[in-house]
């Protein structure tokens, strides 16, 4: 990866990290601004573009993310595996494993790097990698018994995922159900486990709040801005031809009459109130638009694509997330498997959200590494059968 440094050109995708990430080091976060996006990216950005720079920064910043999103892959793929007790060092131990596993986990982490968004993201201001780190840890934490280390860092992948990508609050759904489902204690105790879960979500997200801008509680409010963009008259129209509602906000406030010269100065209240109205007078067309979002939300990024051959590997990227997702639903209707369970449970948990609010198919990236990891896993499983290895633990 170090040849992204030489050959992916660095592109400034989102000035408002930046903007963010400058202002954090700094100390000139404004904690009381009407508009304010998650703050997780920026100030994770910081210090890296502190003492880098803008261009090297940023990609420094997410071959560190990078490498988060590889080694949690493997620990996961570790754990599966079942060669090692999966609280324990996996990744460093997976070297020393069995040949089979060895050439099965260099498969993985090619497949993971050779991702044509993994490229593409090392080289851009996105949030992408850093979620998607986060999102891989909590899935491996998943498949370890729920004890209070474990719920530590389910609690801090929660709580620091919220201020990268506000929707990943919606993973605490999961992780109920992962103390429900895989600890041996009993129903007290597992309540108990719980509440101090919560608690831990609370003072993770607290924490990196203050750390990060002085503010005891940072929060976004961009959310009646989001909410607003994909549940307007308008929404259906831009999300179909530019797979993002946000386009829609301007006519639509526009045709209630009210003038808008900058869309991210007016307050939520506002965008809140009109979303809600709308919903109230037209309930069909809010389930129609939910319908659209998740049409969107899993759907090809055609917009980054200029030419056919481009168009045919966003179709491909999309085909081969589809199919995994379609393999996970057949074999958890089949086998009840918890390990398909779970990754439809995360699923669902991280795209709610988007089709409640808005959807934008470049907020699939960490399904999508998701889904490749799935892929290289059930692959691994039947080169074994095909070969005679046995079948692998599940």
């Amino acid at each position: 990866m170090g040849l992204v440094q030489l050959v992916v050109p660095y592109f400034m995708e989102l000035e408002s990290y930046m903007i963010d990430a400058r202002s954090v080091w700094s100390g000139a976060i404004d904690c009381k601004a009407v508009y304010r996006m998650p703050i997780g990216y920026g100030a994770y950005l910081s210090p890296f573009v502190a003492a880098l720079g803008d261009a090297a920064g940023v990609k420094t910043a997410n071959m560190v993310a990078l490498a988060g999103v590889l080694g949690a892959a493997l620990a996961l793929f570790a754990a599966i595996r079942g060669h090692v007790h999966p609280v324990a060092a996996p990744v460093l131990r997976l070297p020393f494993a069995l040949t089979w596993d060895r050439a099965a986990a260099s498969l993985l982490l090619l497949a993971l790097i050779a991702y044509p968004y993994t490229i593409l993201d090392v080289s851009r201001t996105t949030e992408a990698l850093p979620a998607t780190a986060l999102v891989v840890t909590f899935l491996w934490a998943m498949f370890t018994k729920p004890r209070f280390a474990t719920v530590v860092a389910v609690a801090l992948c929660i709580g620091v995922g919220t201020h990268v990508r506000a929707n990943m609050v919606s993973l605490i759904l999961p992780a109920a159900l992962w103390i429900g489902w895989r600890s041996d204690e009993g129903l007290a105790r597992r309540c108990v486990l719980g509440l101090v879960g919560l608690a831990l979500v609370a003072a993770a997200y607290a924490a990196y709040s203050m750390a990060s801008t002085g503010c005891g509680w940072y929060t976004p409010t961009n959310g009646g801005y989001n909410i607003f963009a994909g549940n307007n008259p308008f929404s259906a129209e831009f999300l179909w031809a530019q797979q993002n509602g946000e386009y829609s906000i301007v006519p639509a406030m526009k045709a209630l009459g009210i003038t808008v010269t900058d869309a991210f100065q007016v307050p939520q209240e506002t965008y809140f109130a009109q979303a809600r109205q709308y919903a109230l007078s037209c309930p069909a067309c809010i389930v129609k638009l939910m319908a659209v979002k998740a049409a969107v939300f899993f759907s090809p990024r055609l917009l980054n694509a200029n030419n056919i051959a481009e168009v045919v590997v966003q179709s491909t990227l999309m085909a081969t997330t589809f199919a995994a997702l379609c393999l996970a639903l057949w074999r958890f209707l089949r086998t009840r498997a918890y390990l398909e369970g779970m990754i439809l449970l995360l699923v669902v948990a991280y795209a709610a959200p988007f089709i409640v609010t808005n959807a934008d198919p470049r907020m699939r990236f960490p399904l999508d590494i998701v889904a490749l990891f799935y892929i290289v896993l059930r692959a691994d499983e039947w080169l074994r059968r095909r070969f005679s290895q046995g079948a692998p633990r599940p």
